[in-house]
């Protein structure tokens, strides 16, 4: 079994086009901006628009395919469990596994990284109330 991904690879060789690679393509695609969308609620309103499409870009092209691979279509963690006698290796739910620990780490670490909201804290570090907006106060 070769790794996912070596048949029809950037959708470019001859001979591809089939509907097996075409749904896949588009089921991963889907997958992948469902993790993107995990990182973007994170960091609404507290970064700029060409940061979002540049760690847009790296999570897309390189951290999902990578982590997917490792997960699905004989990758490291898939045969896990057969090369070392664990039971099946590592199980995942309709997406759900890759989609929500690539998302939910990403988004973690960029938290991390771009901080708290403006206004959250003083500068004691004690909390304020991030009080919402109603529609009357339009």
């Amino acid at each position: 079994m070769g790794h996912y991904g070596q048949h029809g690879l950037f959708l470019t060789q001859g001979g591809t086009y089939d509907v097996g690679v075409m749904v896949v393509f588009l089921f991963q695609m889907v997958f992948m901006d469902t993790a993107l969308t995990i990182v973007t609620g994170s960091a609404a309103e507290r970064w700029k628009y060409a940061a979002f499409m540049i760690s847009s870009f790296f999570l897309g092209a390189f951290i999902y395919p990578l982590f997917g691979n490792w997960a699905w279509g004989g990758g490291f963690l898939a045969t896990l469990g057969a090369n070392y006698s664990l039971g099946h290796g590592y199980a995942d739910f309709a997406g759900s596994g890759v989609v929500h620990s690539v998302g939910g780490l990403t988004a973690l670490a960029l938290s991390i990284i771009i901080g708290p909201r403006l206004g959250k804290y003083t500068r004691a570090g004690k909390p304020n109330a991030l009080v919402g907006t109603t529609s009357s106060s339009y």
